[in-house]
Parts: C-alpha cells; structure tokens; sequence
C-alpha cells in the first residue's frame, strides 16, 4: 500500500513533524494559512466544501481537477477537541505496468471529539496499463470523520488499458458521509490511445446528511483560451455539482460528450448561463442527458 492520509494542512491544534503547533480552532488550507480557512468546528474543503456547522467556511474548495497536486486541508476544533489534518499528495509515474492489489490513498485525517474532518487530499497517476491481480484495488482521496466532515479531494488517472480485476470503480474522491457530510472531491480519468478530452466524474457515495458540502467545478482551461473542455460529465450519488461563474465556456465534446446526472445526483447551473436549455452560451455538449435525479 501507499498511504499519505493525515499528512496534508494540519487541523486545529494539531503539532506538524518540526514542531509546529497550528492554531487551536482553525485548521490550515491553501497555500498552508489558516487565512484561508474554515472557521472552528467547520469541515475541510478541498475539492468538495467541508460539512457546514457555523460561521465563515473560508475560500473552500481548490486546486487542479486535471492534475492534482496540493495536500487536502485541515479540520476545525477547539483545542483539544483538534481538527484531523487534511490527506498528502501522491503523484505516480510508471511507464509499464501499474499492479494496484491494495490501497492507494492521501484520505483526511479525522477529528477528535467536536473537531471536524480534514479534507481528502491528491492522488495523481500516470501509467501504461493499469491492472489488479489480487486483493480489492483502492484509489481514494476521502475526506475525513469529525463533527463536521471532510469534503473529498482529487484523484486523477492517466492510462492506456485497464486489465485483470482493475475497474475505474476503484476511484474514490468521497465526503465522509455520517453527520453533516463533506462534498464529493473530483474524480478525473482519461485512456491516453482512446479519450480526446477526459472524463471528471463526482461520486459522494450517497453522503447527503444536514448541512452536506457541494462540489464547484474549478476550471483548468485549454491554453490561450476561455474554454474547459471534457469527454463526458457524471454526478452520481447524492454529489451536488455547481459550475462556478461565468468566466470560461464549459464544453462536452467527446463522442458523444454526455452529461449524466444519476443516483440523486444534482447539477447547478447559475441564472447567468444562457440560454438555460445549456445548449449555448456557458455549457455546451453534443450528447445527451441522462439520469433519474436533479438537473437544474
């Protein structure tokens, strides 16, 4: 196994490896401040927000869908009660075969007593064949257990064939579903002989309690454009997925490049994308639509 969960942003009134005591309320988050940050007791964010309890919930989510590279963020607490520190990063390179037989995870740390969650944090890899010969492959950047949930954070997977028992189930960005449940983080996949484009897929695992987090799509735009384009779009159990303003045109172009909203699944789409059929304006496919949940 690899394993970097609990080593992202430290969580409220948790001491780093040099010493460090963080603040005793507010977890860290991107680029490792507590500016930026959750108020106490309040979940992490990272690619999903944390689960809400009060007060200011700070920037929320961030970093790059496509290659995700940035540790999860730190939970809320009150000293003692000290928030779990977001998941680390891992970034794999194999120019053969990758054998996934067990965990490969950057999941957030969790909370203790009325401290919050840290968020998942990134899990970015880049392989020839991807293939499972044993055991039950898992690729996860979760979002942690506290008082409030972390929401999930990023993984991405480059490759050209899937073989053996490996399946892109094994890809997991998920709120931690108890309470007041984080976000889905963003789950990104792309076969380098077959994809033009990619496929970002937001799954929550049917996390849907009280204040739940959602997910905006943060937008790595093509070179020297306005544009951010994909294969295909999938919000899938209990995900709510936002798109964020109005600064970049969002385009499904795959063949067919089709949106699928399932599994009480929620897509928003703000009154300033026109026409609001999404066949223009912000939000574009040349696809379809389906799903038997929420579509807005």
């Amino acid at each position: 196994k690899i394993q970097v969960d609990d080593k992202g942003y430290l969580g409220a009134y948790r001491t780093g490896g040099d010493g460090f005591v963080n603040d005793p309320t507010i977890g860290r988050s991107h680029p490792n401040t507590t500016a930026t940050s959750a108020a106490a007791y309040n979940g992490a964010s990272h690619g999903g927000w944390g689960g809400f309890y009060s007060g200011t919930m700070g920037v929320g989510p961030y970093g790059n869908f496509m290659q995700p590279s940035l540790p999860g963020a730190g939970g809320g607490g009150w000293y003692t009660s000290y928030g779990g520190n977001g998941g680390g990063s891992i970034h794999l390179q194999v120019a053969g075969v990758l054998t996934v037989n067990g965990t490969i995870s950057a999941n957030g740390g969790a909370g203790y007593s009325n401290g919050a969650g840290g968020a998942g944090g990134s899990v970015w890899l880049e392989a020839g064949e991807v293939t499972n010969t044993a055991g039950t492959p898992v690729i996860s950047a979760n979002g942690g257990i506290g008082w409030m949930e972390g929401g999930g954070g990023r993984v991405a997977l480059y490759y050209t064939s899937l073989t053996g028992g490996f399946t892109l189930a094994a890809l997991q960005a998920w709120g931690y579903n108890q309470d007041n449940d984080g976000g889905a983080g963003s789950i990104f996949y792309q076969n380098t002989v077959s994809d033009v484009y990619g496929h970002l897929k937001f799954d929550n695992n049917g996390a849907n309690n009280n204040y739940a987090g959602w997910s905006p799509i943060l937008s790595p735009l093509v070179p020297g454009t306005s544009d951010l384009i994909l294969d295909s779009l999938t919000v899938t159990n209990f995900a709510e997925v936002k798109l964020e303003g109005t600064s970049y045109n969002f385009h499904l172009l795959g063949t067919p490049g089709n949106v699928t909203i399932q599994s009480n699944g929620v897509l928003m789409i703000p009154n300033s994308c026109s026409p609001a059929t999404f066949n223009l304006g912000c939000f574009q496919w040349d696809g379809t639509m389906t799903g038997a949940a929420t579509g807005y």
